[in-house]
């Protein structure tokens, strides 16, 4: 059971043949579709893959057979991969790319730097019950596409824009949010994929990218990701590791057995 579509064509790249791959439309249904099949019906070759959201950050953690991704999402896991370098290539100028990193370091850390803080006013939202909309951003409202810099007032003021929620003080939040102190590393815990492709859009929209770039959307970048997130990537993960040793317990196939295909030149025609 997975909640979505992209992740089903995520890890449907990687899934042993045999293995079906349910659509749960969320996070809850998959909690609720997988206890119902392992208590009721006791079921106990059906799992669940969740993204894990800000659990990381509140130390919760989901026991099998349910299993987490290791950042926020699907899509920060390719984001923290290879895959972003393949994604930017491929819509990018290496020497913009190359003169960028030069003034600000790596890209993906940069693209993470962007949107970690409305991560983390999406946790203080939660913490304080704030019930703030985190949806349809407008990130060009806040962050700057050239250098990637983030004006946080501006992003607290577009979140509250579209929570219509005017009681919420701008302010505290601003502050709230400046003074709690998030290392870069702990910053992928809190940035979401989705942000973080809005914001690959923007610097490639913006300056790094080639006049290709100017003509696709979100969906280009997201479907890049999942095309370019490599089986090797993924072993890489707790996800993998997890998932594996709890399938292997069972002695059922869960991924794609471990058989290189040949090496040499591909036969004749």
């Amino acid at each position: 059971m997975v909640e979505g579509s992209s992740d089903l064509k995520m890890y449907a790249r990687f899934a042993d043949p045999s293995v079906s791959i349910t659509i749960a439309h969320s996070k809850e249904m998959v909690l609720e579709v997988v206890k119902l099949m392992r208590d009721k019906r006791n079921e106990d070759k059906v799992l669940g893959i969740v993204d894990s959201d800000l659990d990381l950050v509140l130390g919760k953690k989901r026991d099998p057979p349910v299993f987490a991704t290791d950042l926020r999402d699907m899509e920060m896991m390719a984001i923290s991969s290879p895959a972003f370098d393949s994604v930017m290539i491929e819509y990018g100028l290496r020497n913009k790319i190359d003169s960028f990193q030069k003034r600000r370091g790596p890209l993906a850390q940069a693209v993470v730097d962007a949107c970690y803080a409305v991560g983390l006013l999406m946790r203080i939202s939660h913490d304080r019950a704030l019930s703030l909309s985190f949806k349809d951003l407008d990130f060009g409202t806040f962050v700057d596409p050239y250098n990637l810099t983030v004006d946080v007032r501006k992003m607290v003021r577009e979140v509250i824009r579209c929570s219509r929620s005017p009681r919420v003080s701008e302010k505290e939040l601003v502050r709230e949010i400046t003074e709690t102190a998030v290392t870069p590393e702990g910053r992928w815990l809190y940035a979401r994929g989705h942000d973080a492709v809005e914001v690959m859009l923007l610097a490639l929209q913006g300056g790094l990218g080639s006049p290709s770039a100017q003509h696709i959307g979100p969906a280009a970048i997201g479907s890049g990701l999942r095309m370019s997130y490599e089986r090797s990537f993924f072993e890489r993960t707790r996800l993998y590791e997890d998932s594996e040793k709890w399938a292997e317990s069972r002695g059922m196939p869960l991924w794609i057995a471990r058989n290189p295909l040949p090496s040499g030149r591909p036969p004749s025609p």
